[in-house]
């Protein structure tokens, strides 16, 4: 990371193209921000946003690398700047050659809203806010975008068991974490669980079982399909399941 940067900002310097040195900008934004040179970061962006150059992804960077750093002043403060920009009008600006419907736009700009509203609610969960930090997580949860296993992206069940644990909510915070910390093998997840857990019996003792038996229990089974190799034979999922 630190190259990165000093290949970033050795070539800055010396770039004379207004959209080049933007595109530049764009990504200091995020080296800056992965980093934790929040003041360098905020200093372009400061200056981008003035000239109105910021988009709802560079927004998003930097509400990202407030979290990472744990600054949840900047993170609520990102969130209400992004907010004039969740919504489908523009997304459609920001991107004018995607074909998409009219309902296929509005999902993309719900899903820009409740991706505001995870960040927000955990910033206010960190600063002791955890009721109204379930409610953005309550209402995030019917817009933003869903995984295969019919999960919401942006880790918000995560972030919804850590915000439980806070308010002692033992048995919910296993409720939401356990798809990833079992399925989706996310430490971070299956930490949290585990204080749940202790939580709930007064210490971690059986945990191992515990999870080997929900896992059983949360698991999906998927039906047979058939996809081709790279050679183009077909080949049934039932017939080298295990191999």
């Amino acid at each position: 990371m630190d190259g990165a940067i000093a290949y970033a900002e050795s070539i800055r310097a010396k770039i004379t193209d207004p959209g080049i040195a933007e595109a530049v900008d764009k990504e200091l934004i995020v080296v800056y921000g992965e980093a934790g040179k929040m003041d360098k970061m905020l200093a372009i962006a400061g200056r981008m946003e003035t000239a109105g150059k910021l988009s709802f992804g560079d927004y998003w960077s930097i509400i990202e690398s407030g979290m990472q750093a744990e600054d949840w002043k900047l993170v609520r403060d990102y969130c209400v700047k992004a907010k004039g920009m969740a919504n489908a009008e523009t997304f459609k600006s920001d991107y004018p050659d995607y074909e998409m419907s009219d309902e296929e736009l509005k999902e993309a700009g719900d899903n820009r809203a409740g991706m505001l509203m995870i960040a927000d609610g955990w910033a206010r969960a960190n600063q002791g806010e955890t009721d109204e930090a379930l409610a953005d997580f309550a209402a995030a949860d019917k817009l933003v975008r869903r995984s295969m296993f019919d999960r919401p992206e942006y880790d918000l069940y995560v972030y919804w068991a850590k915000t439980s644990l806070m308010k002692g909510d033992y048995q919910e915070a296993i409720d939401r974490c356990a798809v990833d910390a079992l399925v989706m093998k996310n430490d971070d997840a299956l930490a949290d669980m585990k204080k749940a857990y202790a939580g709930l019996n007064g210490s971690d003792d059986g945990f191992d079982v515990y999870c080997k038996d929900l896992h059983k229990k949360i698991a999906k089974s998927v039906e047979d399909f058939e996809l081709a190799d790279y050679d183009g034979n077909s080949h049934k999922y039932g017939d080298i399941k295990g191999q």
